[in-house]
């Protein structure tokens, strides 16, 4: 199965809006995702301008199967660290 990984921040109050994204094939899984201002799809508003982020990790399947997610929250202005992992479901 073919999938692909997207790890995304979004600041999370007020605007809830999207901040950094970041897309992986699943040959490149497992990894560590640092996401940081140099990711900002908008230039203006980048990671270190939110005392809080919410980091979302989901993989997608091509086949149109179950997708995975994980969440974590980002909290603090220097070296926030997220911890999100997705592990498969036992069979």
């Amino acid at each position: 199965n073919a999938a692909s990984a997207a790890s995304t921040v979004s600041a999370a109050a007020p605007l809830n809006a999207l901040l950094a994204e970041r897309r992986l094939a699943a040959g490149e899984l497992p990894t560590t995702i640092v996401l940081d201002d140099s990711l900002a799809i908008n230039p203006t508003d980048t990671l270190s301008a939110h005392q809080q982020v919410v980091v979302e990790a989901r993989i997608v399947s091509a086949t149109g199967g179950t997708e995975l997610t994980g969440r974590g929250d980002a909290r603090g202005s220097e070296n926030r660290h997220a911890d999100v992992v997705i592990a498969a479901p036992s069979p």
